[in-house]
Formats: C-alpha cells, structure tokens, sequence
C-alpha cells in the first residue's frame, strides 16, 4: 500500500516539476517593432499599449510623448512579464489619408483605421510606399477573396487578413501579410479591440484543480485497493 502511495504522489510530483506556473505572458512576437504614425494624427502611448495586452507594461522610457506631431524616429522602452521591450513610433509627415498608424509585428503590417474611412487599393499602397515598404513603381495585387471580404464589411469593427503581392519592373515578387484593424470609434484611432496575447503556463486556479483531482484519484485508488501491499 505505501509504494503504491509513493508512486501515485511522486508522479504528482514529476507533473508539477514540468508545468510552468504563471498567468497570462506576453510573447515578444505579439509586440510591434515599429508603429508608423502621421504626424497630425492622434495617437497616444497608451492606445498602443492597449491594444497589445501591454496595459499592465511599466513604461521604462517615452521619448515621444508630446513631440508626436513632430517627424522623427522615437525609442520606447517598457517592461513586461519582467523583461525589457522596445519599440520605435515613427512619426512622418505623410503616411495616409485613411491609416491612423500601422504597427509592423513580426512579418505582419496592422493597418489601424476608424470605420468611418474605407481603405482601398490605392490607400495600401501609398502606405506601403510611405513606410518604404514597396517602391511606387512596383504592381501591387491584393488577395481578391481575402480584401473582398473585408470590403463587404469595411466599417464592421473587427480583424481582416488580407495577403499583398508586388512585382518589381525588374521581375522580382514579394508577399506581404497586412491585418486591417477596424476600430469601433470613428475620426480618432481610440477603441481598438485588444489583440489577444499568448498564454504560457497555468494559473492558480487551474494548478489547484489539479491538484484536487490528484487528490481524489489518490483516495480512489486507496479506497478500492486498501489490501494491496
């Protein structure tokens, strides 16, 4: 009976030595590298905070706050889940018309708009000229079914995915992947929906629910087996 224990409660034990305890952790590919921002657009630090799941972040260094109507090239630094990330606001004097900002995250664009304004071909395009992205030269093709299920639903707040091919005049093709982020305000680039944020290892709650079951599988076990030696 004791070395069944034993090994019921060491096995426990080896669970919990391999599971990572903790909340929700940002991962680093969910945090922009570089948010591009018209220089007579509002856009506030904390927006962009915001709508990365970073609203718990310390802000370690602001180098933008109040020069944002000022082209230029800002560092960011904040910490979060006790780690230090940075990131640039690039402020320009052109970037659209329609686009409140576009942040770059990993190998995505976010393309951040109101639902009052409808972004067509030629807006991506000026943008990703402006961002230095493409060269206005090149074609550019847009995924027909992927932006026409965004255009059905232009001033829907919400997530759309639409994939970006150019073709230089020298034959060479890129793809690009854009998310056009539709906010549930119109004219200011407030009211995004926070996009959703990675989560490793199990909380509190979740570690003591396994722990209550062990528990119950140990009686069980004993309660059904009280002869075994």
């Amino acid at each position: 009976m004791k070395k069944l224990l034993i090994t019921i409660l060491s096995g426990v034990m080896f669970i919990f030595s391999m599971v990572p305890v903790g909340a929700t952790e940002v991962a680093p590919e969910t945090i922009p590298e570089t948010i591009y921002k018209q220089s007579n657009k509002i856009l506030l630090l904390s927006d962009i905070l915001n709508w990365y799941g970073l609203s718990n972040a310390t802000i370690e260094s602001d180098t933008y706050s109040g020069y944002g109507d000022i082209p230029g090239i800002y560092p960011i630094e904040i910490k979060v889940d006790g780690k230090i990330r940075s990131f640039d606001i690039n402020v320009r004097n052109t970037l659209s018309d329609v686009v409140n900002a576009v942040a770059k995250v990993g190998d995505t664009y976010h393309f951040l708009i109101t639902k009052d304004k409808q972004l067509t071909k030629e807006d991506i395009r000026k943008t990703l000229v402006n961002i230095n992205l493409v060269n206005a030269s090149w074609a550019l093709t847009l995924n027909s079914e992927e932006y026409g299920a965004y255009v059905d639903n232009w001033n829907a707040p919400g997530t759309y995915n639409v994939t970006v091919t150019v073709a230089s005049t020298s034959g060479l093709s890129e793809t690009h992947q854009i998310e056009i982020i539709v906010s549930n305000s119109e004219d200011q680039a407030y009211d995004f929906q926070p996009i959703v944020t990675e989560k490793k290892g199990l909380s509190v709650l979740e570690i003591l629910l396994i722990v209550i079951g062990g528990v119950i599988i140990i009686a069980l076990v004993i309660g059904k087996g009280g002869n075994i030696k």
